[in-house]
């Protein structure tokens, strides 16, 4: 370290001024020259995407309100099936049929429930059972449909949906 104990100023006139650059080359004989690689481990964060979604299906039926001609069900409705749809669970299970009255899901009465009511009642994974309670020719009877997944959108429009 260098210490400076004063300073002197002093005022010189200049009626000049010159610029000088100065290079300096240094040469360095090559087996002095190290060359240092640096190997580092860098751990990249991997984003590894969620696993899609259960695939959903539902009955593959067409649903309709059916209001009870019975005076004890007065203002009552039910979901009847309008239609099965081809290639749909209903169909591969060969269980359901147009007509039938749906009375309850999965052990939960459908009455007076809306279509998206009973739409969330009857859809889940594919390969889900469902358990129906269904009333046809006023006979009832408990089954039970595996959800397929395969319905047939074209049936849908064939169908005027």
């Amino acid at each position: 370290p260098v210490h400076i104990d004063r300073v002197v100023y002093k005022e010189i006139p200049v009626d000049r001024i010159v610029e000088k650059i100065v290079e300096k080359k240094v040469e360095v004989p090559v087996d002095r020259i190290i060359e240092r690689v640096v190997e580092k481990e860098v751990k990249v964060p991997v984003e590894v995407p969620p696993p899609p979604p259960p695939q959903i299906a539902g009955l593959g039926v067409l649903l309709d309100r059916y209001y009870s001609p019975n005076a004890t069900d007065n203002g009552m409705f039910w979901q009847q099936i309008k239609a099965v749809i081809p290639g749909g669970s209903a169909q591969h299970s060969n269980k359901l049929t147009s007509g039938d009255i749906l009375l309850a899901v999965n052990g939960h009465p459908v009455f007076n429930c809306e279509p998206s009511q009973v739409k969330s009642l009857t859809t889940g994974p594919i390969g889900s059972p469902v358990n129906l309670q269904i009333m046809r020719n006023g006979q009832r009877y408990n089954t039970s449909i595996v959800r397929t997944g395969d319905g047939n959108p074209a049936a849908l429009q064939q169908l005027g949906y």
